[in-house]
């Protein structure tokens, strides 16, 4: 929607509205920003409810530290009964911290879910794990003291995650108070217990002596942190009620410290001292508290000014609000009733009413002038009513004087449109009925008379074109008749053609396929003789190998004959040497004798070697002369088989040849076939179209024969009609 299609009303009201809105969204902000004060002081009293809520874990797991540390330093001995009291205690206090892990991990800061994932764990089976192994006296004091603390540490933690959740400034500084009293009663526990644990083992090892002597000058330095916090008043109300207790734990703190480490502490009594420790960390526990509660009451005190704050700039707003909405009801009225009063009378105008109700003149104002112009234009408009009817009357009396020259025109161009009319009507009669020699010889008004000579000429024209259709049509008819019969004789001339071809196609197809199968027979021939020849050429590599096999034995045999002949020509060489051992053992008479045995015997050998040499020799002879008898074989079947091969190798080529003709005649048999084929099938698509030629030329004749039906109807001048005979 445009500006200018805005009511005047809105408008001005949007004028006024648009600031004040503007007035009241910066408002708004300061509402949104003390509400949300007035609940985040409310947000950091509850904080400091789970802060004092964690503190009374810590104090309760404290005295359960230090209970313990007297009980398993005693071996079970002491402590055992009010042990279990503060486990009672501790169960209580865990029971309210674990009805409030959701609210701490909300209202902490982004390290208090880390903190409460490490802390659950250890609350829950951790604690109560230990607790079994210490009722068994199964664990350590140094194991329960180390689970103890970093359970509190955690939990002491957590208390400071929540401080740092805290950002009003009137409230951190409390809470940092509240800490410093936390750490230092954390550190008073822990002397509590080691101290307990100490007195009930009666000694002191070296790492706790040092740790005890440690511990209270932390705490003593935390607590004057605290003093100088807190403000004079408070710190010396403080000083006072932690004085009694402190005299007392000093002294016996002093007296552990300075025998613990050479004497027995038997001196000492653990629960004494535990009641004096307790006595001093009741007193932190009791600032802590008061620090909690003031902190609270604090909290609530800036809520309620918070909330005083909200209340009081709402009012205004509200107020400053209702101010501007009177204010401009009031401003846009008296805008628009002077124009609701000036549209009604304008719409009046417009229905020819020249009342004007409502409206005022009188006014000093733009709607008072807008008032004037109007009735302005009232007047002007009356005048200009009268004019328009005085010049209407005279309008109507020169309509009333061309209209009677009008009427008589109007008689006389009837009567001639009579007449053309039936001229006309005659006319197109005898053209109906199909003559085309009748013209209208009688002449129209001036205004009809170029409708007859129009018409005169369309006849004409009509007539020279029937006669033109008319000798196109003898001539056609003609023609149709010689084409109808030659199509007549070229469709029997094809069909006979196309069956000639068809048997030719098929007995060439016969005749390729017989070709086609002589070649594959060939083919399969080739292949066939391939194969011999391979064979033969393996068969002769066969036969030249064992030839060369037989070579090598040839070879041998005559290494082995030399052999033979070595060992004959050694064998000799023995019986010589055996008979001269006889005759020298001969001339040796008794001593010889055994020499002689021995050379009987070696000669007896060398002539059995020299007989099997012989035998040996006489073989190997025979077997050379088979062996040249075998490589003679063996080479004329060499020869045989080259030549085989060489006839094999004839007929192989020759095979090739055919079957490469025979491929071919099939090759070319197949594309005389398809070539036929082909034909065929043209000249079957040729039959197809004589045929249907054929019909188109028939139809072509019977429809001549239609056109000249149909020109023979119309009557034509007589010269043509006599030229063309269509008169018959």
């Amino acid at each position: 929607m445009r500006l200018r299609d805005v009511p005047v009303g809105l408008r001005l009201a949007a004028t006024l509205l648009i600031p004040a809105a503007l007035l009241i969204f910066i408002a708004q902000g300061e509402l949104r920003a003390s509400w949300t004060r007035y609940h985040h002081m409310y947000d950091l009293r509850n904080a400091t409810k789970e802060i004092e809520i964690v503190a009374n874990l810590i104090h309760a797991l404290q005295v359960e530290r230090g209970t313990t540390a007297g009980f398993i330093g005693s071996r079970g001995a002491q402590m055992g009964e009010k042990m279990r009291k503060v486990r009672e205690t501790t169960h209580e206090v865990h029971e309210e911290f674990e009805h409030a892990e959701h609210v701490i991990e909300k209202v902490g800061d982004q390290y208090a879910k880390p903190l409460m994932e490490r802390v659950d764990p250890m609350t829950h089976d951790g604690l109560e794990k230990l607790r079994k192994a210490i009722d068994a006296l199964a664990a350590t004091p140094e194991e329960a003291f180390n689970f103890y603390t970093d359970l509190i540490d955690g939990l002491a933690a957590l208390a400071v995650s929540l401080h740092h959740g805290i950002d009003d400034m009137e409230i951190a500084a409390p809470l940092s108070d509240f800490t410093l009293l936390l750490k230092a009663k954390e550190f008073a526990g822990q002397e509590r217990g080691l101290g307990a644990g100490a007195i009930a083992a009666r000694r002191f090892t070296p790492e706790h002596y040092f740790l005890f002597a440690e511990l209270g000058g932390k705490e003593d330095a935390l607590i004057d942190l605290y003093y100088q916090g807190v403000g004079p008043e408070l710190a010396e109300s403080a000083r006072q009620r932690l004085a009694a207790a402190r005299a007392a734990m000093i002294e016996m703190r002093h007296g552990m410290i300075s025998n613990g480490q050479i004497t027995a502490l038997s001196s000492f009594s653990a629960e004494k001292w535990f009641d004096v420790a307790t006595a001093r960390i009741n007193v932190l526990r009791e600032l802590a508290q008061e620090t909690i509660h003031r902190i609270e009451a604090k909290a609530a005190a800036l809520g309620d000014e918070a909330h005083a704050d909200f209340i009081k700039l709402a009012g205004i707003v509200l107020l400053l609000t209702l101010t501007v909405a009177g204010v401009t009801i009031v401003l846009a009225q008296s805008i628009t009733s002077p124009l609701q009063a000036l549209t009604q009378s304008l719409k009046g105008l417009l229905q020819g009413s020249m009342e004007m109700q409502g409206v005022d003149g009188s006014r000093k104002d733009e709607l008072g002038e807008m008032a004037r112009t109007v009735q302005n234009i009232v007047v002007q408009t009356k005048e200009r009513a009268m004019r328009e009817r005085e010049e209407e009357a005279a309008r109507v009396a020169e309509r009333e004087c061309l209209r009677a020259e009008t009427d008589a025109e109007r008689a006389e161009t009837a009567a001639a449109s009579l007449q053309a009319v039936e001229e006309l009507g005659t006319a197109l009669q005898r053209l109906c009925d199909g003559d085309l020699s009748y013209r209208i010889e009688t002449r129209f008004a001036d205004v009809f008379e170029p409708l007859r000579a129009n018409f005169n000429r369309s006849l004409d024209a009509l007539d020279e074109a029937v006669n033109a259709v008319a000798e196109v049509s003898g001539s056609l008819r003609a023609n149709t008749n010689e084409l109808q019969i030659a199509a007549d004789d070229l469709a029997r001339r094809t069909e006979q053609q196309a069956a000639s071809l068809e048997e030719t196609a098929a007995a060439l197809g016969e005749v390729s396929q017989t070709v086609s199968d002589s070649a594959k027979r060939a083919e399969r021939a080739g292949n066939i003789v391939a194969n011999t020849a391979q064979e033969t050429q393996r068969s002769n590599a066969v036969v030249k190998e064992t030839v060369e096999a037989i070579r090598t034995i040839a070879a041998s045999s005559d290494e082995i004959t030399r052999f033979v002949s070595v060992i004959d020509e050694i064998a000799f060489q023995t019986n010589l040497l055996a008979l001269n051992a006889g005759v020298e053992a001969a001339r040796a008479g008794e001593a010889g004798k055994g020499f002689a045995v021995v050379a009987s015997e070696v000669r007896e050998l060398a002539q059995r070697s020299a007989e099997a040499a012989r035998e040996i020799k006489e073989l190997t002879g025979r077997s050379v002369s088979e062996v040249e008898n075998g490589v003679a074989l063996s080479e004329q079947t060499g020869v045989a088989l080259e030549g085989i091969l060489q006839q094999i190798d004839a007929v192989h080529l020759e095979m090739q040849e055919m079957i490469l003709s025979a491929r071919s005649q099939s090759t070319a048999l197949a594309e005389v076939n398809q070539a036929i084929s082909q034909m065929d099938q043209t000249t079957q698509q040729n039959a197809a179209m004589v045929e249907q030629s054929t019909a188109a030329t028939n139809n072509l004749a019977e429809q001549s024969q239609m056109l000249d039906a149909r020109v023979a109807e119309f009557t034509l001048s007589n010269k043509k009609q006599a030229s063309y005979g269509l008169a018959a």
